[in-house]
């Protein structure tokens, strides 16, 4: 990928990764309330008192002994930081001639893809070309600040022909609303709707769209470039294009979407002001798709960028829907698509995730001027284990990169991984961050990903990511929280502590995509999880407690059930499983605890 010959001159080969690994807030939230820590999870928390950012070891990623590199685990080089080319970029041109120097020319081309500026930074972006084909995931970025010198390079560029995929994505052509209703008026509508967090009545007032010619009033903004549709018209419409809004006077379902457009139009407005207008930068359309018809589960969701716009879709009285964490949280899942999205399962799906969780709450904190006492979502955080959530790499309800990803197993549980990153956020926020530098390290940290970002790769770049936001104070306690929360490890812990054990299973279905299930009768623990990629083996820690231990294999109707019988695997079905769970369970279980590996063969 980067020229051999080039790089060593210049750079310092430095090993961050250490001993694997990946919340959505599609969910109501909680009451405000100042939640306890208990003694529990205080066991496992894994930022304890004793810890000094400032301790000698934990120094910023742009020290003064020189660039660090970052190699992915196919050893191409995924990361540089600092200024290996000793020059300025004054333009594009110069950047695309600079950008070339790391691919092979003879086998290889490179796109420009878009130039970028957040802040102080520049961001230039380019796709791999082979055989005239542009390469799925393949991406180079450039950054610098604007005097134009360059602050670091990522990379997702592939060295061997013999892997290049297609980009299967067609580019749509930019849709313009203006064009649509050329002729329409714009105003605004005012009312007083009721809303979760105000049952007792608030004013919203939100732009809207007036037909001419029959003083029709529907909901959409021309200026912000935004259409709120019911999602019954896909039935007589086949391009999106046609599809008239929502008419305010006859075709409202509830109040509830006049609610969830206002507070769409604040999301939009925040990331406007932070210079990235729409969830693609560049203004592009958003559809707001409403399901009237009560088919859906109604939790607000993003559909990607389909037929002109970006589409959103929302229940009209689930609770989701009125949340300004969850709109933020999916609407940052637009932002990222354009800047970095990668495969969304195991440690790519969960950063995913976890970015649109802390964006989401960065967000809502920052408009609604939240202290951390009253950000619920930064309280769960000290019991995460209530929830069934992990707190760092190999700790309770963890899993690890699985080999078959998919709907059934949330894509590698990537939304309960997702927390080993947003603590992250807690860190920053507990050491005096505000919501608005936590959401501009968070951006910045996705402006300049690449597709194939893993964890180990996010260790990496953590404290380059303090330095170029302004925020280099807080890369040593970023360092810190790598340690912590063994960002990256790729193998099984060797200590453990004592309130935890871990299960050690070898698969007893001989290779099968199996589940195994864990399953704690007296403290209401039904943990799922799955082999670890490439080895077979199942893994996983728990509390010190008495499971019942059971790998399935083979789909729902047929599947064949192994449980664990105290010494060896017994062949079962799922009925029978229920039966022993509910009646005779106490003959199955399997003590786990005292820091000890229990072996399951």
């Amino acid at each position: 990928m980067f020229k051999q010959n080039y790089f060593i001159l210049f750079l310092i080969l430095f090993l961050l990764i250490v001993p694997i690994s990946v919340c959505a807030q599609d969910h109501e939230d909680a009451d405000t309330a100042v939640i306890e820590v208990d003694e529990e999870t205080m066991k496992s928390w894994p930022f304890s008192d004793d810890d000094d950012p400032d301790e000698e070891g934990y120094i910023s990623a742009l020290d003064e002994e020189g660039m660090i590199t970052f190699e992915d685990a196919k050893g191409n080089t995924a990361f540089i930081s600092g200024d290996p080319y000793g020059a300025l970029i004054d333009d594009e041109s110069e950047a695309y001639d600079y950008a070339l120097r790391f691919i092979d020319e003879d086998d290889f081309e490179l796109k420009p893809v878009r130039v970028d500026t957040y802040n102080d930074l520049v961001i230039y972006s380019y796709q791999q070309i082979h055989e005239d084909m542009l390469l799925d995931d393949c991406y180079l970025k450039i950054i610098t600040n604007d005097s134009g010198e360059i602050l670091g390079i990522t990379s997702s560029l592939i060295q061997d022909s013999d892997e290049a995929d297609p980009d299967q994505n067609d580019d749509e052509e930019d849709f313009d609303l203006r064009d649509r209703f050329a002729d329409w008026e714009s105003d605004m509508y005012e009312t007083t709707v009721t809303t979760r967090k105000s049952p007792d009545g608030v004013d919203i007032s939100v732009p809207i769209l007036i037909d001419p010619e029959t003083g029709t009033r529907y909901l959409g903004d021309l200026d912000r470039q935004l259409i709120c549709v019911d999602d019954k018209q896909f039935d007589l419409f086949s391009d999106r294009r046609e599809m008239f809004p929502i008419d305010l006077d006859n075709e409202l379902a509830s109040e509830s979407q006049l609610v969830t457009y206002s507070i769409f139009i604040q999301i939009y407005d925040y990331f406007s002001e932070k210079g990235w207008p729409g969830p693609d930068g560049r203004g592009r359309p958003c559809m707001l798709q409403f399901d009237t018809s009560g088919e859906s589960n109604g939790n607000a969701s993003y559909a990607k960028f389909q037929q002109g716009f970006h589409i959103f879709n929302f229940g009209i009285e689930d609770s989701a829907s009125q949340s300004m964490q969850v709109l933020a949280h999916e609407y940052f899942h637009g932002v990222s698509t354009t800047n970095h999205i990668g495969i969304y399962e195991n440690e790519t799906g969960t950063l995913d995730e976890a970015l649109s969780d802390i964006i989401g709450n960065a967000v809502e904190t920052d408009i609604e001027g939240l202290s951390m006492d009253q950000n619920v979502w930064i309280q769960t955080f000290r019991n995460l284990h209530t929830y069934q959530n992990p707190l760092y790499i190999w700790d309770e309800f963890y899993t690890p990169p699985i080999d078959d990803p998919d709907y059934e197993n949330d894509q590698g549980n990537v939304h309960s991984n997702s927390t080993v990153i947003s603590i992250l956020a807690w860190r920053m926020y507990d050491a005096g961050m505000s919501a608005s530098e936590v959401f501009d390290f968070w951006f910045t940290f996705d402006l300049v990903l690449t597709p194939n970002t893993d964890f180990a790769g996010t260790a990496a770049r953590l404290p380059w990511i303090a330095e170029i936001s302004g925020l280099s104070e807080y890369a040593p306690l970023l360092a810190q929280a790598v340690s912590d929360l063994h960002l990256g490890e790729a193998a099984l812990p060797d200590i453990l502590p004592e309130h935890q054990g871990m299960l050690l299973i070898e698969n007893p279905a001989e290779g099968s995509s199996v589940l195994a299930k864990i399953s704690g009768p007296d403290n209401d623990i039904d943990f799922q999880t799955w082999p670890i990629q490439q080895t077979g083996t199942i893994a996983a820690v728990m509390a010190e407690g008495q499971y019942i231990v059971s790998v399935t294999s083979g789909e729902e109707d047929s599947a064949i059930v192994y449980l664990w019988d105290g010494n060896a695997w017994t062949e079962t079905n799922e009925d029978e499983l229920d039966e022993i769970m509910e009646d005779s369970y106490s003959d199955y279980l399997v003590f786990v605890g005292n820091g000890e590996v229990t072996v399951l063969n």
